[in-house]
């Protein structure tokens, strides 16, 4: 079967330019800046950093699709909206204000929250009713039902309390599935899902003639992965599924070209390898979070990361190679650091 080119139905799209037509004025010195990566592709890049009340928890790259109208403002899509109803509220001015557009729709690649909670930026204060369409897989609108109450609480400890002032929880309303294309832009968009790899369920999405993909929380640049939820090796294997495609452009958590697809890979076969040959080693599960990988200690995030990570590595290979198996990436480390 045909992948089916959609569109959001005029209502849905009435409704969005109904409800941004009768918000304030618009103050557009206060709006921060985007910034180009293809035609029509726009990011506010994520901080390289930890969440921090300095940085209101962004830490992750909003991504703005716009297809222009003639005779309007454009429409635009925005992926992955950011961790706060603050934060929503500043990119929806800068979408306004800087590309002549309105947002018409939201899309959460993943059920993070420093990526999705900036959706009450286009919802109901009073009820949390989202006024423009919310998408996501089936498999991520149920993790953020389950998750993200504890996700705002977590952020509102590490970002701030004002800085998460007035969030709150707005789920996706409509689903996306994989081989759907999109036109969110003048160019076709192709729908992807990983399960299993970074989170349950990670969406992608694939602009061919452009060679550009928007991945998510899939790749990582000069910041250390978080293996929270999803698989090691789910994630590995989806890495392969992504470079593939050869895309010039990849938009992860941070903006990049595709070497950034095999420096996480690089990471991810890295701690593998070294958990096993941990194992090998006669080591026990108790000593997983002193495993280290000097080479990537330079990278943001490796200290709060690097012992969990090994601990959640540890959790999923034993199984394997107490039953004889191969580790993900096919090779083990020659020595383990501790």
């Amino acid at each position: 079967m045909k992948p089916v080119l959609r569109r959001a139905s005029w209502g849905l799209v009435a409704a969005a330019l109904a409800w941004h037509g009768a918000a304030t004025a618009l103050d557009c010195r206060s709006a921060p800046r985007l910034q180009a990566v293809a035609p029509g592709v726009w990011v506010w890049p994520g901080h390289n950093a930890e969440v921090h009340p300095a940085n209101g928890g962004h830490v992750a790259t909003a991504t703005v699709l716009v297809e222009p109208r003639a005779g309007e403002p454009g429409h635009a899509t925005v992926i992955d909206p950011g961790p706060s109803l603050r934060h929503g509220q500043r990119l929806d001015q800068a979408v306004r204000c800087q590309l002549n557009a309105r947002v018409v729709r939201l899309v959460n690649t993943h059920a993070h929250a420093e990526n999705v909670l900036a959706n009450a930026a286009w919802a109901d204060a009073a009820t949390g009713t989202p006024n423009v369409p919310v998408l996501a897989t089936a498999r991520t609108q149920a993790q953020m039902a389950e998750r993200c109450p504890d996700c705002l609480d977590h952020l509102t400890h590490t970002a701030s309390a004002a800085a998460l002032q007035g969030t709150r929880i707005v789920l996706p309303n409509h689903r996306l599935a994989p081989g759907e294309r999109v036109r969110w832009t003048t160019l076709p968009w192709l729908v992807g899902e990983e399960r299993d790899a970074h989170t349950h369920s990670d969406l992608t999405l694939w602009q061919a003639d452009q060679r550009l993909l928007v991945a998510g929380g899939l790749v990582y640049a000069q910041r250390l992965p978080e293996l929270a939820q999803g698989s090691l090796a789910g994630w590995v294997a989806a890495l392969d599924r992504l470079a593939a495609l050869a895309p010039r452009w990849v938009i992860g958590q941070q903006v990049s070209g595709p070497q950034a697809i095999a420096t996480t890979r690089a990471y991810l076969c890295d701690l593998a390898a070294t958990v096993w040959t941990a194992m090998e080693q006669g080591l026990s599960a108790s000593e997983a979070e002193t495993l280290v990988l000097p080479r990537y200690a330079g990278w943001t995030g490796y200290a709060e990361r690097q012992g969990f990570n090994a601990q959640r590595a540890w959790r999923e290979l034993e199984p394997l190679w107490m039953a004889g198996g191969t580790p993900p990436c096919g090779s083990t480390a020659p020595d383990v650091v501790r």
